[in-house]
């Protein structure tokens, strides 16, 4: 199935389900692309035996509870792992690290949730960082998860400072204040989009930048700023997940496509929203990609 070229994906209408349309289908790709990852090369010995053995625990949940897959691939540093492992090509080191982290974080997310059974051992794990949980570990030569949680060889999971959860998402300690202000009053004076998208993009794992809802690299200076800063994130981070199931571009950079998405969603200067479309306008777009690039130039007409 393909998708069509969206009308409505940056500023969706009242019961639009482009939104859920192109996180599923971004989500299902992933989540193909992972099941097909049978023998990734370049691992290690020990880590390539860690391979095997988580994904034996996942398979283990595929008779009954096929859901559960679906939402480990919401957790971030999850997505992100298997994304970095289908990319990286040719750095034997890189490939062995990020199967690690997956391996890692797909154990350390399941024994948070209490859904393993038995023991499972791991070895020579990087630090892992769980921002829904607002749980981290360095890094460590064992870990056990269980049921019961994760014991560590060298201390035990310890709360990270820096990420809070506001209803679902993981967000920086000292935005989560505003940011629960803000859903609360799109839920009540608006319509409740964008508090619903938000929420969704927040779950999934179509990143452009790192980080918890990657509010990190944002400066907010008020309510209504983080408001603008959010529904720019909010509109790059639904065309990121588009990007993963349809080309935007036929040469140039999807890059591109992405800056004009999050320019006019946050409400940008007039001068940094026509910067964004002189810079697109030089590459090759697809049909998708040039969808996109006019529903955003047709939101200001």
């Amino acid at each position: 199935m393909r998708i069509s070229p969206p009308r409505d994906l940056l500023f969706p209408g009242p019961g639009s389900t482009t939104t859920r349309a192109v996180l599923s289908f971004a989500r299902r790709l992933l989540f193909d692309r992972f099941a097909a990852l049978t023998e990734p090369s370049g691992l290690t010995t020990s880590t390539w035996v860690d391979y095997q053995a988580t994904r034996e625990v996942l398979v283990s949940f595929l008779p009954g509870r096929p859901h559960l897959l679906s939402d480990l691939l919401e957790v971030p540093t999850i997505g992100a792992a298997i994304r970095s492992l289908l990319s990286v090509r040719g750095d034997e080191h890189a490939r062995d690290l990020c199967a690690r982290s997956l391996n890692g974080h797909i154990l350390f997310e399941l024994a948070q949730r209490g859904e393993l059974t038995g023991s499972h051992t791991l070895h020579a794990l990087p630090a892992l960082s769980l921002p829904a949980h607002a749980k981290q570990v360095r890094e460590s030569k064992v870990a056990r998860f269980s049921d019961k949680g994760a014991v560590f060889d060298n201390a035990a999971p310890e709360r990270d400072p820096r990420f809070t959860n506001v209803d679902g998402i993981a967000c920086d300690r000292e935005l989560a204040e505003p940011l629960r202000g803000l859903l609360q009053r799109d839920r009540e004076e608006g319509d409740g989009t964008f508090a619903r998208d938000l929420t969704r993009v927040a779950s999934e794992l179509h990143r452009v930048r790192p980080g918890p809802l990657a509010l990190g690299a944002l400066v907010v200076s008020s309510p209504r700023g983080l408001e603008h800063a959010l529904r720019g994130e909010l509109a790059a981070h639904k065309v990121f997940a588009l990007a993963q199931v349809e080309p935007l571009v036929l040469a140039g950079s999807a890059s591109l496509v992405l800056e004009v998405a999050r320019c006019f969603g946050r409400r940008a200067s007039e001068a940094e929203r026509e910067h964004a479309l002189a810079a697109v306008s030089r590459i090759s777009l697809t049909r998708v990609g040039e969808a996109v690039v006019k529903e955003a130039r047709d939101q200001y007409r």
